[in-house]
Protein backbone atom coordinates (compact mmCIF):
# COMPACT_ATOMS: atom_id res chain seq x y z
CA UNK A 1 0.00 0.00 0.00
CA UNK A 2 1.14 3.25 -0.75
CA UNK A 3 1.76 6.45 0.96
CA UNK A 4 -1.47 7.91 -0.20
CA UNK A 5 -3.72 4.69 0.62
CA UNK A 6 -2.00 4.93 4.09
CA UNK A 7 -3.80 8.52 4.32
CA UNK A 8 -6.94 8.10 2.70
CA UNK A 9 -8.40 5.05 4.92
CA UNK A 10 -10.51 2.75 3.14
CA UNK A 11 -10.22 4.56 -0.21
CA UNK A 12 -10.07 1.02 -1.78
CA UNK A 13 -13.26 -0.01 -0.66
CA UNK A 14 -14.95 3.25 -1.20
CA UNK A 15 -13.39 2.72 -4.93
CA UNK A 16 -14.69 -0.48 -5.07
CA UNK A 17 -18.25 0.38 -3.91
CA UNK A 18 -18.67 3.11 -6.71
CA UNK A 19 -17.74 0.47 -9.54
CA UNK A 20 -19.30 -2.58 -8.59
CA UNK A 21 -22.79 -0.84 -7.37
CA UNK A 22 -25.16 2.21 -9.13
CA UNK A 23 -24.54 4.06 -5.24
CA UNK A 24 -25.05 7.61 -5.86
CA UNK A 25 -21.10 8.16 -3.86
CA UNK A 26 -19.44 11.26 -4.58
CA UNK A 27 -15.70 12.66 -2.92
CA UNK A 28 -17.75 14.66 -0.53
CA UNK A 29 -19.30 11.39 1.23
CA UNK A 30 -16.02 10.01 1.37
CA UNK A 31 -14.67 12.86 3.25
CA UNK A 32 -17.25 12.62 5.67
CA UNK A 33 -16.20 9.25 6.89
CA UNK A 34 -12.68 10.39 6.84
CA UNK A 35 -13.81 13.26 8.96
CA UNK A 36 -15.59 11.26 11.70
CA UNK A 37 -13.02 8.60 11.84
CA UNK A 38 -10.22 10.64 12.56
CA UNK A 39 -12.36 12.17 15.09
CA UNK A 40 -12.73 8.68 17.04
CA UNK A 41 -16.25 7.54 15.26
CA UNK A 42 -16.42 3.44 15.33
CA UNK A 43 -12.31 3.75 15.99
CA UNK A 44 -10.82 0.15 16.82
CA UNK A 45 -14.46 -1.57 16.38
CA UNK A 46 -14.85 -3.43 13.19
CA UNK A 47 -18.62 -3.57 13.90
CA UNK A 48 -18.66 0.17 14.37
CA UNK A 49 -16.40 0.98 11.58
CA UNK A 50 -18.88 -1.27 9.43
CA UNK A 51 -22.17 0.63 10.21
CA UNK A 52 -20.55 3.57 9.65
CA UNK A 53 -19.69 2.58 6.24
CA UNK A 54 -23.01 1.46 6.04
CA UNK A 55 -25.07 4.40 7.32
CA UNK A 56 -22.73 7.08 5.18
CA UNK A 57 -22.44 4.94 1.90
CA UNK A 58 -25.23 1.89 1.35
CA UNK A 59 -28.40 4.00 0.46
CA UNK A 60 -29.79 1.04 -0.93
CA UNK A 61 -30.10 -2.47 0.62
CA UNK A 62 -29.90 -4.08 -2.77
CA UNK A 63 -26.11 -3.97 -2.72
CA UNK A 64 -25.81 -5.00 1.30
CA UNK A 65 -23.87 -8.58 0.20
CA UNK A 66 -21.62 -6.38 -2.32
CA UNK A 67 -20.86 -4.11 0.35
CA UNK A 68 -20.34 -6.76 3.21
CA UNK A 69 -17.93 -8.37 0.61
CA UNK A 70 -16.03 -5.83 -0.22
CA UNK A 71 -15.72 -4.82 3.58
CA UNK A 72 -14.40 -7.73 4.17
CA UNK A 73 -11.79 -7.99 1.68
CA UNK A 74 -10.47 -4.42 2.57
CA UNK A 75 -10.66 -5.41 6.72
CA UNK A 76 -8.54 -7.74 5.80
CA UNK A 77 -6.13 -6.22 3.76
CA UNK A 78 -6.08 -3.24 6.19
CA UNK A 79 -4.86 -6.17 9.12
CA UNK A 80 -2.51 -7.22 7.03
CA UNK A 81 -0.85 -3.70 6.67
CA UNK A 82 -1.09 -2.94 10.26
CA UNK A 83 0.59 -6.09 11.00
CA UNK A 84 3.78 -5.56 8.47
CA UNK A 85 3.90 -1.58 10.56
CA UNK A 86 3.76 -3.68 13.70
CA UNK A 87 6.81 -5.31 12.46
CA UNK A 88 8.68 -3.08 11.52
CA UNK A 89 8.31 -0.79 14.73
CA UNK A 90 11.54 -1.35 16.89
CA UNK A 91 11.00 -2.95 20.05
CA UNK A 92 10.78 -1.62 23.23
CA UNK A 93 14.68 -1.05 24.95
CA UNK A 94 16.29 -1.28 21.50
CA UNK A 95 18.24 1.31 20.17
CA UNK A 96 18.57 2.75 16.69
CA UNK A 97 21.47 0.57 16.49
CA UNK A 98 19.46 -2.79 17.74
CA UNK A 99 21.47 -2.53 20.72
CA UNK A 100 19.57 -3.93 23.80
CA UNK A 101 19.38 -0.97 26.58
CA UNK A 102 19.23 -1.79 29.93
CA UNK A 103 16.36 -0.03 30.80
CA UNK A 104 14.02 -1.38 34.16
CA UNK A 105 10.88 -2.64 32.40
CA UNK A 106 8.82 0.38 34.75
CA UNK A 107 10.63 2.83 33.40
CA UNK A 108 10.82 2.43 29.86
CA UNK A 109 7.11 2.28 29.98
CA UNK A 110 5.90 5.02 31.94
CA UNK A 111 9.12 6.60 33.57
CA UNK A 112 7.31 8.78 35.81
CA UNK A 113 4.76 7.17 37.73
CA UNK A 114 6.46 4.51 40.46
CA UNK A 115 6.04 0.38 39.84
CA UNK A 116 2.08 -0.56 40.44
CA UNK A 117 1.80 -3.67 42.83
CA UNK A 118 0.41 -6.83 42.14
CA UNK A 119 -3.62 -5.85 42.60
CA UNK A 120 -3.18 -2.83 40.81
CA UNK A 121 -1.63 -4.74 38.35
CA UNK A 122 -3.82 -7.81 38.24
CA UNK A 123 -6.71 -4.70 37.78
CA UNK A 124 -4.95 -3.34 34.79
CA UNK A 125 -4.84 -6.77 32.70
CA UNK A 126 -8.06 -7.65 33.43
CA UNK A 127 -9.36 -4.39 32.71
CA UNK A 128 -8.13 -2.49 29.54
CA UNK A 129 -8.12 0.75 29.53
CA UNK A 130 -9.98 2.65 27.03
CA UNK A 131 -7.97 3.67 23.57
CA UNK A 132 -6.55 7.11 23.34
CA UNK A 133 -8.08 9.57 21.49
CA UNK A 134 -6.88 9.57 18.23
CA UNK A 135 -4.47 11.32 16.14
CA UNK A 136 -5.49 14.73 14.73
CA UNK A 137 -2.99 15.18 11.91
CA UNK A 138 -3.12 13.64 8.39
CA UNK A 139 0.31 11.97 8.50
CA UNK A 140 -0.26 10.41 11.42
CA UNK A 141 -3.66 8.71 10.48
CA UNK A 142 -1.39 5.60 9.78
CA UNK A 143 -1.31 5.14 14.28
CA UNK A 144 -4.90 3.52 13.46
CA UNK A 145 -4.11 0.93 11.96
CA UNK A 146 -2.11 -0.25 14.74
CA UNK A 147 -4.83 0.17 17.62
CA UNK A 148 -7.81 -1.09 15.26
CA UNK A 149 -5.62 -4.47 15.31
CA UNK A 150 -4.88 -4.27 18.69
CA UNK A 151 -8.63 -3.75 19.92
CA UNK A 152 -9.92 -6.49 17.40
CA UNK A 153 -7.49 -9.06 19.45
CA UNK A 154 -9.26 -7.73 22.46
CA UNK A 155 -12.41 -9.53 24.28
CA UNK A 156 -15.65 -7.44 23.73
CA UNK A 157 -18.06 -7.28 26.84
CA UNK A 158 -21.27 -8.99 26.50
CA UNK A 159 -22.92 -5.93 27.19
CA UNK A 160 -21.59 -3.75 24.77
CA UNK A 161 -21.86 -6.17 21.93
CA UNK A 162 -25.66 -6.31 22.79
CA UNK A 163 -25.95 -2.50 22.77
CA UNK A 164 -23.99 -2.28 19.95
CA UNK A 165 -26.38 -4.56 18.02
CA UNK A 166 -29.64 -2.56 18.14
CA UNK A 167 -27.85 0.55 16.89
CA UNK A 168 -30.00 2.79 15.10
CA UNK A 169 -27.37 2.41 11.93
CA UNK A 170 -28.49 -1.27 11.68
CA UNK A 171 -32.32 -0.59 11.08
CA UNK A 172 -33.75 0.78 7.91
CA UNK A 173 -36.31 3.31 7.94
CA UNK A 174 -39.08 4.71 5.47
CA UNK A 175 -39.55 8.36 5.00
CA UNK A 176 -42.66 9.47 3.90
CA UNK A 177 -44.54 12.74 3.53
CA UNK A 178 -47.05 12.39 6.37
CA UNK A 179 -45.78 15.40 8.33
CA UNK A 180 -44.70 18.10 6.12
CA UNK A 181 -46.70 20.87 6.85
CA UNK A 182 -48.71 20.70 3.46
CA UNK A 183 -50.17 17.39 2.28
CA UNK A 184 -49.25 16.06 -1.16
CA UNK A 185 -53.07 16.17 -2.30
CA UNK A 186 -53.94 19.23 -1.52
CA UNK A 187 -50.21 20.59 -3.00
CA UNK A 188 -51.32 18.59 -6.24
CA UNK A 189 -54.84 20.33 -5.99
CA UNK A 190 -53.58 23.78 -5.54
CA UNK A 191 -51.25 23.43 -8.36
CA UNK A 192 -54.16 22.07 -10.79
CA UNK A 193 -55.79 25.27 -9.86
CA UNK A 194 -53.18 27.74 -10.99
CA UNK A 195 -54.36 29.40 -14.23
CA UNK A 196 -51.43 28.78 -16.60
CA UNK A 197 -51.93 29.29 -20.47
CA UNK A 198 -52.96 26.41 -21.76
CA UNK A 199 -54.61 24.58 -24.89
CA UNK A 200 -56.41 21.83 -26.47
CA UNK A 201 -54.77 19.71 -28.79
CA UNK A 202 -55.89 16.69 -30.58
CA UNK A 203 -54.12 13.60 -28.64
CA UNK A 204 -53.54 9.97 -29.41
CA UNK A 205 -54.95 8.20 -26.37
CA UNK A 206 -58.29 6.85 -26.38
CA UNK A 207 -61.14 8.11 -23.90
CA UNK A 208 -62.81 4.57 -23.21
CA UNK A 209 -65.64 6.22 -21.20
CA UNK A 210 -65.93 9.01 -24.08
CA UNK A 211 -66.01 6.29 -26.83
CA UNK A 212 -68.70 4.08 -24.96
CA UNK A 213 -70.81 7.13 -24.40
CA UNK A 214 -70.63 7.70 -28.58
CA UNK A 215 -71.42 3.74 -29.08
CA UNK A 216 -74.64 3.66 -26.90
CA UNK A 217 -75.73 7.78 -28.60
CA UNK A 218 -75.65 6.50 -32.40
CA UNK A 219 -76.35 2.82 -31.53
CA UNK A 220 -72.84 1.36 -32.54
CA UNK A 221 -69.71 2.09 -33.18
CA UNK A 222 -68.13 4.71 -35.44
CA UNK A 223 -65.00 5.58 -33.95
CA UNK A 224 -62.87 6.13 -31.40
CA UNK A 225 -63.11 9.43 -29.31
CA UNK A 226 -59.38 10.29 -28.26
CA UNK A 227 -58.96 12.35 -25.38
CA UNK A 228 -57.53 15.90 -25.92
CA UNK A 229 -53.87 16.89 -25.26
CA UNK A 230 -53.36 19.68 -23.36
CA UNK A 231 -50.08 22.10 -24.56
CA UNK A 232 -49.03 24.51 -22.35
CA UNK A 233 -47.28 27.87 -23.02
CA UNK A 234 -44.83 27.98 -20.79
CA UNK A 235 -42.07 25.87 -19.10
CA UNK A 236 -41.84 25.98 -15.50
CA UNK A 237 -38.32 25.61 -13.50
CA UNK A 238 -37.68 25.07 -10.08
CA UNK A 239 -34.88 26.42 -8.50
CA UNK A 240 -33.94 24.38 -5.52
CA UNK A 241 -31.89 25.72 -2.68
CA UNK A 242 -29.91 22.64 -1.53
CA UNK A 243 -27.37 21.68 0.98
CA UNK A 244 -26.80 24.20 4.54
CA UNK A 245 -29.25 25.67 6.14
CA UNK A 246 -31.76 23.95 3.32
CA UNK A 247 -30.96 20.41 4.73
CA UNK A 248 -33.85 19.95 6.74
CA UNK A 249 -36.14 21.32 3.83
CA UNK A 250 -35.29 18.55 1.35
CA UNK A 251 -37.83 16.37 1.29
CA UNK A 252 -40.79 19.45 1.21
CA UNK A 253 -38.94 20.76 -1.62
CA UNK A 254 -38.62 17.61 -3.57
CA UNK A 255 -42.03 17.50 -2.83
CA UNK A 256 -43.47 20.47 -4.25
CA UNK A 257 -41.87 19.84 -7.36
CA UNK A 258 -42.84 16.19 -7.91
CA UNK A 259 -46.88 17.01 -6.77
CA UNK A 260 -46.34 20.03 -9.77
CA UNK A 261 -45.68 17.35 -12.03
CA UNK A 262 -48.15 14.78 -11.12
CA UNK A 263 -50.81 17.79 -11.41
CA UNK A 264 -49.59 18.64 -15.04
CA UNK A 265 -48.44 15.79 -16.48
CA UNK A 266 -48.10 17.07 -19.77
CA UNK A 267 -46.27 20.40 -18.83
CA UNK A 268 -42.53 20.25 -19.18
CA UNK A 269 -41.24 20.72 -15.70
CA UNK A 270 -37.18 21.63 -14.88
CA UNK A 271 -35.72 21.12 -11.90
CA UNK A 272 -32.39 22.68 -10.63
CA UNK A 273 -29.82 23.52 -7.52
CA UNK A 274 -27.87 25.95 -5.74
CA UNK A 275 -26.60 26.78 -3.03
CA UNK A 276 -27.55 29.77 -0.54
CA UNK A 277 -28.09 31.95 -3.82
CA UNK A 278 -28.43 31.25 -7.74
CA UNK A 279 -24.78 32.69 -9.11
CA UNK A 280 -23.15 31.82 -12.07
CA UNK A 281 -23.97 27.93 -12.53
CA UNK A 282 -27.19 25.81 -11.72
CA UNK A 283 -26.62 22.48 -11.19
CA UNK A 284 -28.92 19.18 -12.22
CA UNK A 285 -28.48 16.97 -9.27
CA UNK A 286 -28.06 17.25 -5.58
CA UNK A 287 -24.99 16.21 -6.08
CA UNK A 288 -23.49 19.00 -7.65
CA UNK A 289 -21.82 16.83 -10.24
CA UNK A 290 -23.29 18.61 -13.41
CA UNK A 291 -23.93 21.93 -13.91
CA UNK A 292 -25.09 24.17 -16.52
CA UNK A 293 -24.05 28.31 -16.80
CA UNK A 294 -26.76 30.45 -15.82
CA UNK A 295 -26.14 32.36 -19.14
CA UNK A 296 -26.57 29.51 -20.94
CA UNK A 297 -29.96 29.06 -19.14
CA UNK A 298 -31.17 32.13 -19.93
CA UNK A 299 -30.81 31.57 -23.12
CA UNK A 300 -32.85 28.76 -23.19
CA UNK A 301 -35.38 30.96 -21.10
CA UNK A 302 -35.06 33.51 -24.15
CA UNK A 303 -36.44 31.02 -26.51
CA UNK A 304 -38.86 29.81 -24.17
CA UNK A 305 -40.83 31.43 -22.28
CA UNK A 306 -41.15 29.77 -18.37
CA UNK A 307 -42.37 30.31 -14.93
CA UNK A 308 -39.81 30.51 -12.35
CA UNK A 309 -40.23 28.83 -8.51
CA UNK A 310 -37.86 29.28 -6.38
CA UNK A 311 -37.27 27.21 -3.23
CA UNK A 312 -35.07 28.51 -0.38
CA UNK A 313 -35.18 29.87 2.72
CA UNK A 314 -33.52 32.96 1.76
CA UNK A 315 -31.51 33.07 4.90
CA UNK A 316 -34.26 32.89 7.49
CA UNK A 317 -33.34 29.33 8.46
CA UNK A 318 -30.21 30.77 10.70
CA UNK A 319 -31.61 34.40 10.85
CA UNK A 320 -28.99 37.07 11.01
CA UNK A 321 -29.00 39.42 7.67
CA UNK A 322 -26.40 38.84 5.40
CA UNK A 323 -25.96 41.82 2.69
CA UNK A 324 -23.89 40.17 0.62
CA UNK A 325 -26.46 37.51 -0.27
CA UNK A 326 -29.59 39.59 -0.49
CA UNK A 327 -27.31 41.71 -2.92
CA UNK A 328 -26.11 38.89 -4.77
CA UNK A 329 -29.68 37.74 -5.00
CA UNK A 330 -30.56 41.08 -6.04
CA UNK A 331 -28.98 41.70 -9.06
CA UNK A 332 -29.37 37.70 -10.31
CA UNK A 333 -33.43 38.44 -10.12
CA UNK A 334 -32.71 41.42 -11.88
CA UNK A 335 -30.73 39.79 -15.08
CA UNK A 336 -33.11 36.60 -15.11
CA UNK A 337 -36.68 38.96 -14.75
CA UNK A 338 -35.43 40.22 -17.91
CA UNK A 339 -35.89 36.36 -20.00
CA UNK A 340 -38.22 35.29 -17.41
CA UNK A 341 -41.14 38.08 -15.56
CA UNK A 342 -42.51 35.89 -13.73
CA UNK A 343 -40.82 34.49 -10.71
CA UNK A 344 -42.42 33.16 -7.40
CA UNK A 345 -40.09 32.46 -4.28
CA UNK A 346 -41.52 29.59 -1.95
CA UNK A 347 -39.64 29.33 1.42
CA UNK A 348 -40.21 26.39 3.64
CA UNK A 349 -39.37 28.46 6.93
CA UNK A 350 -42.36 30.14 8.43
CA UNK A 351 -43.32 33.72 7.98
CA UNK A 352 -43.16 34.85 11.05
CA UNK A 353 -39.33 33.46 11.27
CA UNK A 354 -38.97 36.07 8.35
CA UNK A 355 -37.82 38.99 10.48
CA UNK A 356 -34.26 40.35 11.30
CA UNK A 357 -33.52 37.78 8.60
CA UNK A 358 -32.26 38.31 4.84
CA UNK A 359 -35.72 37.07 4.04
CA UNK A 360 -37.28 40.13 4.81
CA UNK A 361 -35.00 41.94 1.94
CA UNK A 362 -35.75 39.60 -0.28
CA UNK A 363 -39.31 39.51 -0.29
CA UNK A 364 -39.21 43.00 -1.21
CA UNK A 365 -37.43 42.10 -4.15
CA UNK A 366 -39.87 39.46 -5.84
CA UNK A 367 -43.04 37.45 -4.35
CA UNK A 368 -42.44 35.40 -1.97
CA UNK A 369 -45.22 32.71 0.13
CA UNK A 370 -43.97 30.54 3.35
CA UNK A 371 -44.91 26.79 1.95
CA UNK A 372 -48.20 26.35 4.51
CA UNK A 373 -51.61 25.84 3.40
CA UNK A 374 -52.23 29.62 3.75
CA UNK A 375 -49.19 30.29 2.07
CA UNK A 376 -50.07 27.94 -1.22
CA UNK A 377 -53.37 29.31 -0.98
CA UNK A 378 -51.83 33.06 -2.21
CA UNK A 379 -50.24 31.34 -5.54
CA UNK A 380 -52.93 32.03 -8.05
CA UNK A 381 -53.50 35.73 -6.74
CA UNK A 382 -49.86 36.70 -6.89
CA UNK A 383 -49.36 34.96 -10.30
CA UNK A 384 -52.48 36.53 -11.85
CA UNK A 385 -50.24 39.87 -10.57
CA UNK A 386 -47.08 39.29 -12.59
Amino acid sequence: MNKEQDILVFYDFFTQLRSKTELPLDTDQYFLFLKLFVQGYAWGDKEGLRRLCRALWLSSEKYATVFDREFELAFEKWMKTAQTIEEKKPSPGTGQTGQTTDVPPSSAENPISPPLNKDVADEAVSDPPPLPPPPTGQSQIRAVYLELSDSHEQKKNEDNTEEASGSLLEHSFNLNNHFLPVKERRLQQNWRYLRFKAEKKAGTEIDFDATTERCAREAGFVDFVYAPRIEYKQAFHFLIDHDGSMAAFEALAEQLASAFKESLPTAKVYVWYFHNYPDKVLFYNVFHTSALEVETWRARLRKEPAVLFVVSDAGAARGGENFERVLATHNWLDETRKYAPRVLWLNPVPHPRWAGSSATYIASLTPMVDISKEGIAQLPDLLKRL
